[in-house]
């Protein structure tokens, strides 16, 4: 039981933010991540995704790429190229 009890402590220090256009998949996936113990926020768009990511530090974005305005290619793309964000580590 300690060793739960050491990995919800561990999971509740890991913030992820979701990229999401779909209210039913950002409701879903906000969910699970929750449920698992992770800090979740979400953003609607690739604008956004990179609006929070200037204003908070994620562990991990996990991006949909077929989004309106700014998709997640174009935002992934914005993030690897400006410096500030040379702390992430970005797979698309």
């Amino acid at each position: 039981m300690l060793e739960d009890s050491n990995n919800k402590d561990a999971t509740a220090q890991v913030r992820i933010l979701v990229v999401e256009n779909d209210r039913v998949n950002q409701k879903v996936t906000k969910a699970t991540f929750e449920s698992l113990g992770y800090i979740v926020d979400v953003a609607c768009d690739g604008n956004e995704a990179i609006r929070l990511i200037g204003l908070m530090d994620y562990n991990l974005v996990f991006m949909d790429c077929h989004m309106p305005d700014k998709d997640g290619y174009l935002a992934t793309k914005e993030i690897r190229g400006n410096k500030k964000f040379d702390n992430y580590c970005t797979h698309c």
